[in-house]
């Protein structure tokens, strides 16, 4: 559009302000301006790389069996501990029950084998008796029977050897102490780590001696 100039000398021209400006940097050899666009460019929204292409119920399994093997990647976990992760994340109960026979299936989740573990663990690495392993275990939601048959394995003779190599260990720490005093802790003792109060009584007095 053209307008006249007061002096009537000449027309000037009026120009529309564009959707991009002309840099003022310095201009290229070829003398062209640099042009710049205003406008931001407009990014795709980003996706998951695992689950771009499946549908919502095949995401919502794909995350119950994430969290149930990440569960299982740290150290042996029962079944009741398995359900109770994926519960607590709010996935469907259908989801959750299928994510557990899954494992089950696969022997990821053998509650048996975990229990002959933790026997190992309680009873002959850390010197427990078997009440205490076995509560220790039912802390873990494992089952009585399924308690019951991993102690099996574990003998009355057994128990009884134990029980005197842990109050022969702990006798020597309280060798500084007065008799009475010294057996009043060492029965406590013994009777915290799962062993019957009977042969503790005995083992108590020989050690002392």
């Amino acid at each position: 559009m053209s307008i006249p100039i007061a002096s009537g000398e000449r027309d000037a021209t009026i120009i529309a302000f564009p959707v991009e400006r002309v840099s003022r940097s310095p201009r290229p050899a070829s003398g062209e301006a640099v042009v710049i666009s205003l406008t931001p460019p407009v990014n795709p929204p980003e996706e998951d790389d695992d689950m771009s292409d499946t549908t919502p119920s095949e995401r919502v399994r794909q995350r119950a069996r994430n969290v149930a093997l990440h569960a299982l990647a740290t150290r042996g976990v029962s079944k009741v501990e398995i359900e109770a992760r994926l519960v607590s994340r709010e996935l469907p109960d259908d989801v959750v029950q299928e994510q557990i026979s899954a494992l089950e299936r696969q022997g990821l989740i053998d509650d048996a084998e975990l229990a002959s573990n933790l026997v190992d663990k309680y009873v002959v690495r850390q010197g427990l008796g078997r009440r205490a392993a076995a509560e220790k275990m039912r802390q873990r939601g494992i089952s009585a029977s399924v308690i019951a048959g991993a102690l099996e394995g574990v003998s009355n003779e057994d128990e009884s050897t134990r029980l005197r190599e842990v109050a022969e260990d702990r006798a020597r720490a309280l060798g500084s102490l007065a008799p009475d005093v010294a057996k009043r802790r060492l029965v406590a003792y013994l009777q915290r780590r799962g062993y019957s109060g009977n042969e503790i009584f005995s083992v108590v007095d020989d050690v002392l001696r």
